[in-house]
């Protein structure tokens, strides 16, 4: 199974949103992950129940790379990273942290959720439909 490290280098996978505010304040710039206190207990589960070779003396990435992605482990990070808390880090213009406690922030509830995008192989693959059946009951509709 692929995956693609997020971080900060080029190489890496990065979302980028713009806010404009007003008034102006000195902020520079805001990033948040995964809360560090809950990887970690992620990566020591993975070790402790699914035999994993994660280990606390390895970084992030090289955990990740040490666990066999089998569907079951990727739903689980999926849940982990859509339920744990957030670590934040927002800057002033001076390149200074704001002052505050910034990790283990609750996630924003989201009161009107987007409706999830339509698949295309859902459940019609199953029902004995090919491909091409598809595309002409869509072309129908």
């Amino acid at each position: 199974m692929f995956y693609l490290q997020g971080g900060f280098a080029i190489s890496d996978e990065m979302c980028v949103n713009y806010v404009h505010y007003y008034p102006k304040m000195n902020l520079e710039v805001c990033k948040s992950s995964i809360d560090t206190k809950v990887l970690g207990s992620y990566f020591r589960y993975m070790k402790q129940y699914n035999d994993e070779a994660t280990s606390e003396s390895k970084g992030v990435d090289e955990n990740y790379h040490s666990i066999h992605w089998s569907q079951a482990n990727a739903d689980f990070l999926h849940h982990l990273y859509y339920n744990a808390p957030l670590s934040m880090q927002c800057n002033q213009s001076s390149g200074d942290r704001f002052p505050g406690f910034w990790n283990g922030v609750p996630r924003t509830e989201i009161l009107y959720p987007l409706p999830p995008p339509k698949r295309r192989c859902a459940n019609t693959m199953s029902a004995g439909k090919s491909f091409n059946d598809v595309e002409a009951d869509e072309e129908e509709e």
